[in-house]
């Protein structure tokens, strides 16, 4: 897959994934001084909430090379990663409530939907942007 001249290519895929490591280091620590989860589901919840923000992440870069950046366009740059940024943070955060909601259903047997709330959503959505830049 290529664009502009961009390739993804195995020495891509390396680098790539080597890169959200320290962002998976975080939550495992996150997670082992905030929870009481054995490895497994430490694991998991790592997985659930990295794997699909590294997904994403691949499309803005197939997006941003897409994008034709000339002289007479460069006023609308901020304008639309800004708003690419939101896009991004909230299909995210939307994976992050359906992937938690199908793992409580599948415990409770019973679809339990769940979401963040307050200061939990807040970040949420400024980790995505923050992730996005």
């Amino acid at each position: 897959m290529s664009a502009k001249g961009f390739q993804f290519t195995k020495r891509f895929w390396l680098i790539y994934s080597l890169a959200w490591i320290p962002y998976a280091l975080t939550y495992i620590v996150i997670f082992i001084t905030q929870s009481t989860y054995g490895v497994f589901a430490l694991l998991f919840a790592m997985g659930r909430n990295i794997i699909p923000v590294a997904i994403l992440g691949v499309g803005v870069i197939w997006i941003c090379n897409r994008i034709d950046w000339s002289q007479h366009r460069e006023i609308w740059f901020f304008p639309l990663h800004l708003f690419l940024s939101i896009v991004f943070s909230t299909i995210w955060t939307s994976i992050l409530f359906l992937l938690l909601t199908i793992a409580a259903s599948l415990q409770t047997g019973v679809w339990t939907p769940v979401s963040f709330l307050g200061n939990a959503l807040q970040w949420q959505v400024f980790t995505g942007i923050m992730i996005y830049a």
